[in-house]
């Protein structure tokens, strides 16, 4: 709809409106046809007054007929204007076999929509029992449309007894985890780049065939990289593992006879050089397949330090690690071990982290 001029609002505040901005049912004391014109004739572009007078409208009450027919107008537009992330739940009947067959068919269905345009991103997070998925319309799509091209692949999942219900829910971003709307958007961009590569990984791997790097060595390259890329000192990314660790404790009962060795493996997965012209990440190494995955992790990190965040960026790049270790499937008891080898390959027992 058009804006009122400015000379033309001068009248659009109700004269009873109290300190609050709260105002009255307007009381209209003219024919709903013949306001409905004159409201009709100022959008069009015809000054108030004039209209006013046409019509037979008192210039208050016309004013204020435009203002509520405006906001009325945009409250009606907005739902239909606003694309934003749709979310649909998928709880699955084992959960032990989501990465065989439905993860290759969710994976080929969401690249068959983003190769069409209905979807412009997606990406995926692990809450047992189920998958939440969320997906982002491409720019000429609605959502109702953008979730028509993933339907199919779920009810084929349903009816063969992989999927036991699915449903849509309202996706709440956790902006203020993230450090902010910019670092959300960062977020969702390494959230995509992280899905897709991790449907990739589970679905080239069978009962029979794995990778040559495990998910648990990967995601320590993975994470490093994305806190070098944010800048981050040895003992900076030591302090990200303690904090970490503050959040995944280990469970009473949990095994550590074998911490020694997985720390002194993960000091050297936690310096591999993983910049782009790194031999140990070209040609035909055993990290070779995860180059785009990396380099992905390392621009988050670099985006991560150059944008003002509302959390800092350890924290904040401490909450990426735990999503992206529920993304890939890692246990919490693993996520713990994980996190207290790592730590202590940086701060060996009896040292402490130590604010730079």
């Amino acid at each position: 709809m058009g804006q009122l001029p400015a000379h033309q609002l001068t009248h659009a505040v109700h004269p009873h409106t109290n300190r609050h901005g709260d105002r009255p049912p307007m009381i209209l004391t003219t024919s709903l046809p013949d306001i409905e014109h004159g409201v009709l004739d100022v959008l069009a572009g015809r000054p108030l007054s004039q209209a006013a007078s046409h019509r037979g409208i008192p210039a208050a009450e016309l004013a204020e007929a435009v203002e509520c027919y405006r906001t009325a107008g945009r409250a009606a537009l907005e739902p239909h204007t606003r694309v934003g992330w749709q979310q649909v739940n998928l709880e699955f009947a084992d959960w032990n076999s989501i990465e065989q067959e439905p993860a290759a068919r969710l994976r080929a269905a969401l690249e068959r929509a983003q190769a069409a345009g209905a979807i412009a991103s997606w990406w995926f997070i692990r809450k047992a029992p189920c998958w939440r998925l969320r997906i982002h319309p491409g720019s000429t799509t609605t959502p109702q449309a953008a979730m028509q091209h993933i339907d199919r692949p779920i009810r084929d999942l349903t009816v063969s007894g992989h999927i036991t219900r699915s449903w849509t829910s309202i996706y709440e971003p956790e902006t203020a985890a993230f450090g902010g709307h910019r670092g959300m958007r960062i977020a969702h961009n390494l959230f995509y780049a992280d899905s897709h590569a991790i449907l990739n990984y589970l679905t080239t791997t069978t009962s029979t065939t794995e990778h040559p790097v495990g998910r648990r060595e990967l995601s320590t390259v993975l994470c490093s990289a994305l806190m070098r890329g944010a800048g981050q000192d040895w003992f900076e990314q030591g302090d990200i593992w303690s904090q970490i660790a503050e959040l995944r404790p280990v469970p009473s009962g949990t095994s550590l006879e074998r911490l020694p060795e997985l720390t002194a493996n993960l000091r050297h997965l936690m310096t591999i050089d993983t910049r782009p012209t790194s031999a140990l990440i070209t040609g035909s190494t055993p990290l070779a397949f995860a180059s785009a995955w990396i380099e992905a992790f390392s621009r988050a990190g670099a985006a991560l330090a150059a944008t003002p965040l509302t959390r800092g960026v350890r924290e904040t790049i401490a909450h990426h690690i735990i999503f992206h270790w529920n993304r890939i499937g890692l246990s919490a008891t693993t996520q713990s071990i994980l996190t207290r080898a790592a730590k202590a390959a940086v701060f060996p027992p009896g040292t402490q982290s130590v604010d730079t």
